[in-house]
């Protein structure tokens, strides 16, 4: 019975999974203006409501194979069935040397990856996750349906068993290649060789099609033998029929009784794997896996995707030779953690021994001291003690508290230059990518990347005097300025559809710190843009007023109608009313006011939609203020005329 002869009943076995797959994960929601067409899970139509697309397009890494492979033809398929899936301009497919892919993944510049189980067990730990397995009519079991095979030629009457390999001249693809080397390396291992010092050298020829160069060596004497991946021989020997014979396999596992499809010296372990990486949003994790799922059987050997339901042996191979993630195991032995930590070891157990002494001593001396005296002693003791814990507990809650507000306000306005600077970085990526060097563009975006990065330091430097409880530096300010920076930021994040309708008295002065005022504006227009994100046609209107010597910023959203009961909650500090919120935007701004003599109110509008109103006083009325306080009370706040260093973050 031939290796064929079941694949019928792996079809039917198929098409039942995918019948069972579309009945769990729901059929593709139709639209509405369109009459019920046929099911289709992979066209792109039926799936258009189903993906963020936010998150395209899907960037699918593909790592560098030993050519030719057995699964090779699946490629091709697998790409237009995710074409076919999110569209062909929603698939950019790259490829990458193990090393190579490993940066991307890491630095999640890859959603999906096509690699060896090696490979993606070594990415586990970065949060990659398994989709599916390559299948075939061969090999159908996707827990055992790759290995590797260990070749010499076959008139080395020399070479025939594990142990006469040792000291021989080795000649395989990549260090990294988990068929390649790790898989056999294990083997060699478990036969009670150390893999470090087996062979006596070790050639490398890389992937692709570079592998080609390893039997003309073998059967030229240069090279002892080789590790191949699955099938490599059989794949050789079609294309090379002159070499029948001129090649044996050491330490053959598959059984010639049971007709498997290519010989092989180690255990099966899962093949090919596509996988997931936490770059990638859920929603298009799953589109994918259907994707996968339902493909046809490809080529003559029917491959298709499964699913693998066991990787610990792939894992197993890595802790074995203490490889990849479990590398640490060869650095900690006893005698580097004696050189890394002996002085320490020492300086304990020294400290051990003075406590053990220190009680003997103090037990000593109560004896002998009357019970009135030891009572008096250990009263006194234990109230110190006491106060002293409270005190320490006090100082330690201040100062968590301080480096948490610091932090909170650090993190929550940094968001918004990082962004930018994101942004600005990935136009001129994609500049250098189109190879578009415009002079004048590449002027332009580093002109903002200066800017945005000027804007950040000045988020630190105004941390970091919060930190240090130094003055603002309050200077005389035109209302207007800080607010249109703000305004011009926001707008050149193209982020927020609505508009922004500004309209200010270019006469209303302030007595404030510009960083700070700009701060304000832009927490509360952000606000506002995002109230009605989703409102059509809506708009934020932005004013500047002043009157009985209070300037006055107001900030009108036409959203959702607010509740009293969410109206109450923006009056009160507390946590933010929006789902995803910190509730940081709203306490910088009532802070910076408050030090500014003002304050924050809301007020709910009639048709829909909330009025944010800031007041602080304008500037003859807080300078008149000023003139009021105490020499040392000026000499804390600083003299606001005097020039303000201040640097560019528009």
């Amino acid at each position: 019975m031939g290796p064929f002869s079941h694949f019928p009943g792996r079809v039917l076995l198929l098409a039942c999974s995918t019948a069972l797959l579309t009945l769990l994960l729901g059929p593709a929601p139709a639209r509405a203006d369109q009459s019920p067409a046929p099911a289709d899970a992979l066209s792109a139509a039926t799936l258009a409501f189903e993906f963020p697309t936010d998150h395209l397009p899907v960037r699918v890494g593909i790592v560098k194979y030993v050519r030719p492979a057995p699964n090779e033809p699946i490629i091709r398929p697998t790409i237009e069935a995710l074409e076919k899936t999110f569209g062909s301009k929603n698939i950019v497919v790259s490829e990458y040397t193990l090393v190579e892919l490993q940066e991307a993944i890491a630095r999640g510049s890859v959603d999906v990856f096509l690699s060896s189980s090696g490979f993606f067990v070594r990415m586990q730990r970065l949060g990659a996750r398994a989709l599916a397995t390559v299948v075939s009519s061969s090999y159908p079991d996707p827990n055992h349906n790759d290995g590797s095979a260990f070749l010499v030629a076959a008139n080395r009457t020399d070479l025939n068993t594990l142990d006469d390999l040792k000291g021989s001249r080795l000649v395989t693809s990549t260090p990294g290649a988990f068929t390649g080397r790790h898989l056999p390396m294990s083997v060699i291992l478990h036969d009670g060789h150390d893999p470090d010092t087996f062979f006596s050298s070790t050639e490398y020829l890389g992937d692709g099609e570079r592998m080609s160069e390893a039997i003309p060596k073998i059967l030229a004497g240069d090279a002892d033998i080789g590790f191949f991946r699955l099938c490599y021989l059989e794949d050789w020997l079609r294309k090379h029929p002159q070499d029948r014979g001129m090649l044996k396999v050491i330490n053959r596992l598959d059984d010639p009784a049971m007709m498997e499809a290519c010989v092989r010296s180690t255990p099966l372990y899962p093949s090919w794997t596509f996988a997931t990486t936490p770059a990638t949003a859920p929603q298009i994790s799953r589109l994918v896996t259907r994707a996968l799922l339902q493909m046809p059987p490809s080529g003559a050997q029917y491959l298709h995707w499964g699913v693998a339901t066991d990787y610990t042996g792939v894992d197993n191979v890595f802790k074995e030779l203490r490889i990849g993630h479990y590398a640490y195991l060869r650095d900690w032995t006893m005698t580097k953690f004696l050189e890394k930590y002996g002085v320490w070891l020492v300086v304990l157990l020294l400290m051990i021994a003075g406590l053990i002494w220190h009680s003997v001593r103090v037990a000593q001396l109560v004896r002998v001291r009357t019970e009135h005296l030891r009572q008096a002693l250990v009263t006194q003791k234990r109230l110190q003690a006491e106060a002293q814990a409270a005190t320490e507990r006090i100082e330690r809650m201040s100062r968590i508290g301080a480096v948490g507000q610091l932090s909170t306000i650090f993190a929550h306005e940094m968001r918004q230059p990082l962004a930018a600077l994101s942004l600005y970085l990935l136009g001129l990526k994609k500049l250098v990518a189109e190879g578009r060097f415009d002079a004048e563009r590449f002027s332009t975006i580093l002109a903002k990347l200066t800017e945005q990065t000027a804007r950040a330091d000045e988020i630190v430097t105004r941390v970091r005097s919060y930190a240090k409880s130094e003055n603002p530096g309050y200077v005389p300010v035109k209302a207007c300025d800080p607010v249109q920076k703000a305004i011009a930021e926001l707008n050149s994040t193209g982020r927020w559809k609505a508009k922004i309708n500004f309209a200010g008295d270019e006469h209303v002065r302030v007595l404030g710190a510009p960083f700070e005022l700009e701060l304000v504006a832009l927490n509360l227009i952000k606000n506002a843009l995002e109230a009605v994100e989703n409102v059509p046609g809506a708009a934020v209107t932005v004013t500047i007023t002043e009157f009985d010597a209070t300037a006055e910023l107001s900030v009108l959203n036409g959203g959702a109608v607010v509740s009293p009961e969410t109206l109450a909650a923006l009056e009160e500090p507390g946590p933010s009313t929006k789902i995803h919120g910190l509730g940081l935007g709203l306490s910088i701004v009532r802070t910076i006011l408050e030090r500014m003599g003002g304050r924050l109110r809301f007020t709910a509008l009639s048709g829909g939609g909330l009025a944010a109103i800031a007041q602080v006083p304008n500037l003859e009325r807080a300078l008149a203020q000023k003139g009021r306080e105490t020499p040392a009370e000026q000499e804390k706040d600083g003299d606001p005329d005097e020039p303000q260093r201040e640097t560019s973050h528009d």
